[in-house]
């Protein structure tokens, strides 16, 4: 799951908030316990996509409400973004979902160790339908159910890539 390159003039949330955010580990996540204000990088007009990637990657109430029937241990807080200028607020999430690590074999790396193609491993997921892939970084994978739902509800600036899926013959010995 990405943002969509279409959408150009994205909320940007900054402040020193946004780094803690970032680096926050699930159990640091379940932990907190109230809701969190960001301010919004001033820049003329302002869109307001249903999931924010980057600096910190945020989900939108049509999104939580999704992500929350499919993947029931998935943690959201709540994130305010304040736009001062505008005086205006908007609500976002912040999800922990489950890191995998669910890389197959044929998972593909460049010089430096990242990864250049991921494959997954559909043992090694189970049955969670939406996660992070440990050696993918911070992007948010969803199972073909969950980016249909979310495509179904029309989600604004929500783009979809398709990821290679393996899983091993029953019987196989290997």
């Amino acid at each position: 799951m990405r943002l969509d390159a279409r959408v150009h003039s994205v909320a940007e949330p900054i402040g020193a908030n946004v780094n803690k955010l970032r680096h926050l580990t699930r159990e640091e996540i379940s932990a907190m316990s109230m809701s969190t204000n960001l301010y919004v990088k001033k820049s003329g007009r302002i869109e307001y996509p249903d999931y924010i990637e980057h600096p910190v990657m945020l989900l939108s109430e049509k999104l939580k409400k999704i992500m929350s029937k499919y993947q029931k241990d998935a943690i959201f807080k709540t994130v305010i973004l304040i736009d001062k200028d505008l005086k205006r607020q908007k609500i976002y999430y912040l999800i922990s979902a489950p890191c995998i690590d669910c890389a197959a074999e044929e998972t593909t790396y460049d010089a430096r160790g990242n990864v250049k193609e991921l494959v997954i491993d559909q043992e090694k997921v189970g049955h969670a339908r939406i996660f992070f892939a440990e050696k993918n970084g911070q992007r948010l994978l969803v199972r073909l159910d969950v980016a249909e739902s979310i495509l179904r509800r029309d989600a604004n600036g929500v783009w979809f890539e398709r990821v290679r899926v393996t899983a091993k013959e029953r019987g196989a010995d290997k």
